[in-house]
């Protein structure tokens, strides 16, 4: 029994490292013949929430079993956990500010799963062995995520060499960042496991940086390198004798050569033209300037809505309000897991963590000069990870994603468990102990609810997409008793009504539960369907108070005009989404390979209201130029997307055959403009591109 605590505890870390990495997004659909709790523990998208239940389950059960199994428990000093009750609180208060309920509600869970990792890893870890049991299981876990990866780029090189891997995790950069940490415990592992089991750890570090190597995440290569400095930096700074030295930093350093040598022999083995792996990273400085300029652009709206919003925005609305600024289209991460916090839940939320990791930081690097060697490779090797994490954390948003959160906070217990003085005992009274047993069950309960009411959405989704309406309607009516403030129910049930006030009715109820711009483009398009444009374009407006730049919702303000005959307000909408062009929230995109042409649409317009041939073709050369470089740069992309039987962010070959259409249409305006002005070889090669469009409709036809 007093071992089955610190089990529970390393299967929780085990799992996190498989299944932790899927981000709650919109629901997506749930084959009705898979069961949600298989999608759960295949890590798969579509039960995200359901899967932290999964891995939650055997921590938070070893936290109340730990607890019910002992008198006396262990603690963070008093000091850091302080601080992250004080954390925990801030969040807390974070959620009534948001007006996006749902989205509040699973970010305040998600990141209280996170913290528990904390309290559990200090609570069964104890002294001695627990420590290195409990890395030894998440090592463990990103070495069979590792071979997950390196089998899914062996299934994609044929179709595409430059493949970036995601395993099971939401996308390569995530992946990455949880690499790293398996890569940096490795360190440890190799250095202190005795023979012939070091045979092994070598196999399985090789097979974590071959699968780090495969995700072409630059910024984790850097904090991942960081990291190794760190660990040997902390190893020099322990003990000094020479003979502990080499036994501790040898093994690391064959283990980089052995990832330099993957790195060249997996480069050397790629076609000399065309894509290839690790092709991102040896065109650096091509791909720098996209990926660099969008995250500046990122956290410079974060500090805007945190200046502007002391208090925070509110807690899981940074999706939905992040383009408020006016600097990028709605981003789901800031790429900065401070600044996000700050946004959110208020700059008290970030200070708080940064005293956190500063306080713990002070703990794990105490009296390191007078362990035994091995046991300093070990606080050597978390204190490594924890910096690699928290330096990545500035670039991206490590500690949103909750299995990741979950395993860097458990290493911050497991740390402070290493530590001379990190934890404090304390004899705790039977009704303390009571506490301690059910709160963690009456959390996971809350977990299992939650995410058991977003697995039935998307088996909603599901049954709707297989033409099983009435049985989705049920679904999602079940969906709305288990969790009355989510408005994705209300949203999709609106979309299975047909045209009319019920339909309506729906959408306004979504609205009131989530703002978004899609529920209230959706509320907009069935008000304007019984006739009231006027009031389906003063209800776009409010869209555009979290996203004044975004484009899909001016397009639908200007066809609800022109449909009105309001045609000088159409033409001032026009010529707003014609600005936009300029603004830095157009020319630099989440994902540069889709080309907006919304625009394009606006230009036309105003090149019919304009007399002047001269004028006509000064609107539609740009709006060709943007076809030009959606049939450039989109099509393939979505071609490519097609033969897989996938969709390239939303855009489908339906779309893009339409938008090829389109672009013909405006190259045959433009040709006109150019008869008009006498300039009739520029006329020709207008028609001619004409043609070029029709052929690429065609062909995106038969996909």
């Amino acid at each position: 029994m007093r071992s089955a605590p610190l089990v529970l505890a390393a299967v929780s870390l085990f799992l996190a490292a498989l299944v932790g990495g899927q981000v709650p997004v919109d629901a997506q659909p749930l084959d009705p013949g898979t069961p949600p709790w298989l999608s759960a523990v295949l890590g798969a998208p579509e039960a995200p929430v359901l899967s932290w239940a999964f891995f939650g389950l055997f921590g938070l059960g070893a936290l109340a079993l730990c607890a019910a199994s002992h008198r006396v428990l262990q603690l963070p000093k008093s000091s850091i956990g302080v601080t992250a009750v004080l954390f925990a609180a801030l969040l807390l208060l974070a959620v009534p500010t948001s007006p996006f309920r749902m989205a509040a509600v699973v970010a305040l869970v998600g990141w209280l799963l996170a913290l528990s990792g904390l309290w559990i890893a200090v609570a069964v870890a104890g002294r001695s062995t627990g420590p290195r049991i409990l890395l030894a299981a998440l090592w463990s876990g990103t070495v069979v995520q590792a071979c997950l990866a390196v089998l899914e780029y062996g299934s994609m090189r044929a179709v595409d060499p430059s493949w970036r891997v995601f395993g099971t995790w939401v996308n390569p950069n995530a992946l990455a960042a949880v690499l790293q940490v398996g890569w940096l415990l490795g360190l440890a592992l190799l250095a202190t496991v005795p023979r012939p089991w070091n045979l092994a750890a070598f196999a399985g570090q090789a097979v974590v940086g071959l699968a780090l190597l495969l995700t072409q995440s630059k910024g984790v290569f850097l904090t991942a390198g960081l990291g190794t400095l760190v660990y040997a930096g902390a190893l020099l700074a322990g003990r000094t004798d020479r003979p502990s030295r080499v036994r501790a930093l040898g093994p690391a350093v064959v283990a980089v050569l052995v990832l330099a040598v993957l790195g060249f022999g997996l480069r050397a083995s790629q076609p000399t033209a065309g894509p290839a792996a690790l092709g991102r990273v040896v065109r650096a400085e091509q791909t720098s300037e996209q990926s660099s300029g969008f995250r500046l652009l990122l956290w410079k709206g974060a500090l805007q809505l945190a200046a502007k919003h002391p208090a925070g925005i509110g807690l899981g609305a940074y999706r939905y309000r992040s383009a408020e600024p006016g600097l990028t289209t709605q981003t789901f991460y800031a790429h900065n897991s401070y600044l996000q916090l700050a946004a959110e839940a208020s700059w008290l939320a970030a200070l708080a963590l940064a005293a956190l990791l500063l306080g713990w930081a002070v703990e794990a690097l105490k009296a390191l000069r007078r362990v035994p060697w091995d046991h300093a490779a070990w606080r050597a090797s978390v204190f490594a990870a924890v910096v690699a994490v928290a330096a990545h954390s500035l670039i991206d948003s490590d500690l949103h994603y909750v299995g990741l959160g979950y395993l860097f906070f458990s290493l911050l217990g497991i740390g402070l468990a290493m530590a001379p003085d990190g934890v404090a005992p304390e004899l705790t009274p039977r009704w303390m102990r009571i506490a301690a047993i059910v709160k963690p069950c009456v959390f996971w309960v809350l977990i299992a609810l939650l995410g058991w009411q977003r697995a039935t959405v998307s088996q909603a989704l599901g049954l709707a997409a297989s033409g099983r309406p009435e049985e989705a309607r049920g679904a999602l009516r079940q969906a709305r008793s288990l969790a009355p403030f989510d408005a994705e129910p209300a949203y999709l049930l609106g979309q299975l009504e047909s045209p009319g006030p019920e339909r309506e009715r729906w959408f306004r109820e979504a609205v009131r539960l989530a703002p978004t711009t899609r529920h209230i483009r959706a509320l907009a398009r069935e008000q304007a369907a019984s006739g009231r444009q006027a009031v389906a374009v003063a209800t776009l407006t409010e869209a555009l108070r979290y996203d004044p730049n975004n484009l899909p919702t001016w397009s639908l303000i200007l066809r609800l005009q022109r449909e009105a005959g309001d045609l000088a307000q159409a033409e001032r909408s026009a010529r707003k989404m014609v600005a936009i062009e300029q603004t830095p929230y157009f020319q630099i995109r989440a994902l540069p390979e889709i080309v907006p042409l919304e625009t394009c649409e606006a230009r036309l317009f105003l090149a019919e209201r304009s007399s002047d041939p001269q004028k006509a073709a000064e609107w539609l050369e740009p709006a060709l130029d943007l076809y030009r470089r959606y049939r450039e740069t989109t099509v393939p992309r979505v071609e490519q997307a097609a033969s897989q039987g996938a969709t390239l962010g939303g855009e489908t070959a339906d779309r893009a055959r339409e938008a090829m259409l389109q672009a013909a249409r405006v190259a045959r305006r433009l040709a006109q403009a150019y008869r008009a002005l006498g300039r009739s070889a520029d006329a020709d090669a207008a028609e001619a591109e004409a043609g070029g469009f029709e052929e690429a409709a065609a062909r995106l036809s038969s996909r």
